[in-house]
């Protein structure tokens, strides 16, 4: 019997992606409970003001930055980090799950492996 292959865990962009993955459905979990049911009449009957509608609509193009970053990471394109850049800072306010995720985040991008294979 061969010996088992030994384990390497993910390093890199594959295991920023993942973890990119993992905080972006985090964040889509409570936008499909709250907003998907009947995101027009959430007010008594009423249509989302204006304002709501722009905060509905920030939240959904953040969510979907996310999930590219993630598929855009995985496809080892360097893009991917950029979009991560642009969503970091509020990911990184969510203490502390938010904060443990970027860094680890930060980490794995700043790995050599990861500048080597987005480049």
């Amino acid at each position: 019997m061969p010996p088992a292959p030994k384990y390497t865990p993910p390093n890199g962009p594959r295991s920023a992606a993942y973890a990119i993955a993992a905080i972006a459905f985090f964040y889509t979990a409570p936008l499909a409970v709250v907003f998907w049911p009947d995101w027009r009449y959430q007010t008594l009957g009423r249509p989302i003001d204006t304002l709501g509608q722009v905060f509905v609509g920030g939240f959904i193009a953040f969510v979907a930055l996310l999930w590219a970053s993630s598929v855009l990471l995985l496809l080892r394109r360097r893009i991917g980090v950029y979009l991560w850049w642009l969503c970091c800072p509020i990911v990184l306010i969510n203490i502390p799950l938010g904060t443990l995720a970027g860094a680890y985040v930060f980490r794995q991008l700043s790995t050599p492996e990861a500048k080597h294979d987005l480049q």
